[in-house]
Formats: C-alpha cells, structure tokens, sequence
C-alpha cells in the first residue's frame, strides 16, 4: 500500500499553540522553496491554504497627476501575481509577500475604501495574524499615504522603502541594495504609472533580484476613479505565471495591452462624438500595429454604429482582404447586429473581398469622418 506523509498532529490542529505555528511557516517555506509535493488535504489550513511567495520584490505606488493606483512583482515562484498583487479603482493598492497571505488584499483594501490609513490597516491585518512575523506587506491608498511591514522572520537579504504615493519591498534577496535601486529607477523613469512600475521591476532584477532566479511577474494598474466598481478599471492587469525571462514577457504583454488600451479610447471617442481625436488615435495605433490588427475591426463596429460608413470601410477592407477568418466573420457581425445589415457591409462578403477588397496605404486611413 502507497503511504502519504501527514503532519503531526498539533501541525494539523489551528490551535496547537506556539510549536504548531513555527512549524507551520517552517513546512510552508519547504514546501515553497524545494517544491515538495505534500497533499494539501492531509495538512492545515494554516499551512497551506495559501502559497507563500518567497523571495519576492514588489512595487506599491499612485500616480498623483492621474490618480491611477497600481502595484507590481517579480519572484521566483509560480504564479506570484495571484497572492501578491491587489489594487481597486479609486482605493489603493496592496502588495503581500514573504510568507504571503493573498487574504490580505481584499481585507486590506476593504479598510482603505473605509478610510482606514495604509498604516492601521496594516497593524489591523497583522494583530490578528498569528504567522506577522513571516510577513511583509505594502500598502498605499488613493490619498498617497503609504505603509510597510517586514516581519522579524522575512529571510534576508531584504528591506522596505516607503514615501509619499510609493511602498517598495523585497526579500531573499541576492545582494542588498534592490529597494533603492527601485526607488531611483521609478522616481527617474519618465512615463506613466505603468512604465514607472516596470522600470522599478526591471532595476531591482539588475541590481541582484531574487537569490533563486526569475519564475513570474504581475503588474495591475487601476483607475483613480473611486465610483468605478472594485472589479473595474483595470487599466493593466498581466501576468507571466512561469518563463526564464518574465520581465522580457511581461514586457510583451505591457505592449498588447497598451494597444488594447488605446483601441478602448478611440471607441470611447467615437461614441461621444470626438471623431478627430478617434482619427487621430486610430492613426497612432496604426503606427504600432500596422493595418491588420483585430483591434481595428472593434474601432469600425464603433464607426459603424455612429453611421461613419467610409471610415468603418477604411479600416475593415484592409483587414477582410488579408484574412479569410474576418472574411467568415463579417456575416456573422451582421446576422449578431454589431454591423449593418446594408451596405456596404453586406458587400464584405468572401466572394466580394477577394475581387474588390484593397489595403489601404497605412498613411491614410483613417480620416475625420464628415
């Protein structure tokens, strides 16, 4: 018969008392750090409900000029991204780690949009927690007040940095100095709230990083907009779950969603009537995209709807003439209402765009509809 290990059973009790919860963070660390495969079912919840990311380095911060609040991480450990990083519109922004404790995020950000400072919230969440000295966590709100905590326990090298808008923390760490690096490449860095964090991430790895390597990366910007709903305006919310080079990945999804972005704003323009400032986007993701992107389908469903047919045309032709998917597609765009039934987007058939469909030079399109 194959035997699986169990616990003593003090470690399995939630009240085995002092020797339970040292054991319980000293397991939990195995388990992180050598990847042991216990079976979560035969331990506590005190152990292994969560997946403590050591070995950590984080960025908490807000944008005072655009009120966006985000936070950001690099670690060597699978997924960092779903315990670390929290942030609402409007709120604050919460980054928990060494022995990471992802209840602290919610619960965190709970207290901010009650008023709680950064501070109290965080002496809040550690009173009642009985592993505080494994943790280390940073907070900052929508005010640009801010606080961190590292625990007596959090494994070394490591350090906080905390200022006005800026939390910054780390551990197991290869050498010292990550926090100022990150301090100075975020203050230094031109750009907005998300290239700051980046930069910051991008400084610490250059500086030593996690004394085990790069595994994952997480980086979630929000919207100052405290009306926006708490699972609402994601500006960036990106993940790289497991890669030798995550910073480079992250950097990649950085750039989609950056496009993803813009595409929003020129729809945003076009249904309130701002067809210049549309054009004028339009033609800027042009620039970074070029002019088969699926991007542009959404942007001429806009144009549509506002019954600015030649530039819908503009930007769909292009795009129905390259690719046999689209072509397939745009019957089905009509039959679901998001695109006329008239022309000329009837005419976007597969048999109409192979013999009329032209690209459309990338320098013309799309233009201030009249």
């Amino acid at each position: 018969m194959r035997h699986q290990w169990k616990p003593p059973a003090q470690l399995r009790s939630r009240t085995g008392g002092v020797y339970s919860h040292a054991l319980a963070a000293v397991v939990s660390f195995l388990v992180t750090l050598f990847g042991l495969n216990t079976p979560a079912t035969s331990a506590s919840p005190e152990v292994f409900e969560e997946r403590p990311p050591f070995g950590t380095y984080s960025i908490v911060a807000r944008d005072p000029q655009t009120k966006q609040i985000g936070v950001a991480v690099q670690s060597h450990f699978f997924a960092v991204g779903t315990v670390v990083t929290w942030a609402w519109p409007g709120v604050g922004a919460v980054a928990t780690q060494a022995n990471g404790a992802a209840r602290f995020g919610p619960q965190g950000l709970a207290m901010l949009a009650d008023g709680v400072p950064p501070k109290q919230a965080i002496e809040a969440l550690l009173a009642s927690d009985n592993l505080s000295e494994t943790r280390q966590v940073g907070m900052v709100d929508a005010q640009g007040r801010s606080y961190a905590h590292s625990g007596d326990r959090v494994i070394s090298d490591h350090c906080h940095h905390t200022g006005t808008n800026l939390s910054i923390q780390a551990n197991i760490m290869a050498k010292p100095g990550v926090c100022d690096a990150m301090v100075e490449a975020f203050k230094t860095k031109s750009g907005d709230l998300a290239a700051r964090l980046f930069a910051a991430l991008k400084a610490a790895q250059a500086a030593g990083g996690d004394l085990r390597g790069e595994q994952a990366a997480a980086l979630l910007v929000v919207d100052g907009n405290p009306k926006l709903p708490r699972w609402g305006g994601r500006l960036f919310d990106i993940r790289v779950d497991n890669s030798k080079a995550p910073l480079r990945d992250l950097a990649q999804l950085m750039t989609i969603a950056r496009n993803m972005n813009m595409s929003n704003a020129i729809q945003a323009n076009i249904r309130a009537g701002r067809f210049d400032e549309a054009a004028q986007g339009a033609l800027a993701l042009r620039d970074r995209v070029g002019p088969i992107n699926e991007n542009f389908v959404w942007i001429a469903i806009a144009y549509a709807a506002a019954g600015k047919d030649d530039a819908a045309m503009a930007l769909l032709k292009p795009i129905v003439t390259s690719d046999p998917k689209w072509q397939k597609a745009i019957p089905r765009l009509i039959d679901t209402k998001y695109l006329p039934d008239r022309e000329p987007y009837i005419g976007l058939t597969p048999k109409a765009a192979s013999k009329d469909g032209q690209a459309v030079p990338q320098n013309q399109v799309p233009v201030s509809p009249q």
